[in-house]
């Protein structure tokens, strides 16, 4: 990586550090509104599609396929998972699985941009230490909520902020060794 895109992502993973930690600083009562402000869009959103599934064409489609086929399994399983989906979303267990979705984005981010920064100008990357970073940006960030009004810092989070950041250091490994190819290096200079 060039200095130019070293710099680069330097900055952005200090912004992402500090929209991290100052996510954690936010009260929990000012927490719980911004999850809810963001629960009534999802909500809204899977009140429809659980309406679409059920009484909408794709889901009469399949349950008849279902049928002609004399596969009463499928149908069945069919009916259990628009079931869940109804009784999942109409309990307010989904705001809880939200957040712990950020948790997992925010961090798998973070994750690829610490494995940009430590990889290698040949694209190899080192798995290690982007891995002990975000480990210490976990921690860190749990014990800020520690301190932090009506909050609380919980190792399950921190193996879920873990589990995102492995997520994305793999995935940006895999991008760096398809963009750094050896063969794909030397085709430039081939060409006479």
């Amino acid at each position: 990586m060039s200095k130019k895109g070293r710099k680069i992502n330097t900055i952005l993973a200090l912004i992402m550090l500090a929209f991290i930690w100052g996510q954690s600083l936010i009260p929990a009562s000012a927490s719980t509104a911004e999850s809810e402000f963001f629960l009534s869009f999802v909500d809204e959103f899977m009140d429809v599609g659980v309406e679409y599934l059920q009484g909408g064409q794709v889901y009469n489609f399949l349950m008849d396929l279902a049928g002609r086929v004399g596969n009463d399994q499928a149908r069945a399983f069919l009916q259990r998972c628009v079931n869940y989906l109804q009784t999942y979303y109409l309990s307010r267990d989904a705001g809880f699985w939200i957040r712990k979705a950020a948790h997992f984005t925010e961090y798998a981010l973070f994750g690829v941009l610490m494995c940009m920064l430590f990889s290698r100008p040949n694209g190899r990357g080192r798995f290690w230490w982007p891995e002990l970073m975000c480990l210490c940006v976990a921690a860190i960030d749990e014990s800020i909520q520690l301190i932090t009004p009506g909050r609380e810092g919980k190792l399950r989070d921190v193996t879920l902020d873990m589990m995102g950041a492995t997520a994305g250091i793999l995935f940006a490994m895999v991008v760096l060794a398809v963009i750094w190819r050896p063969g794909r290096r030397n085709v430039g200079k081939n060409v006479q």
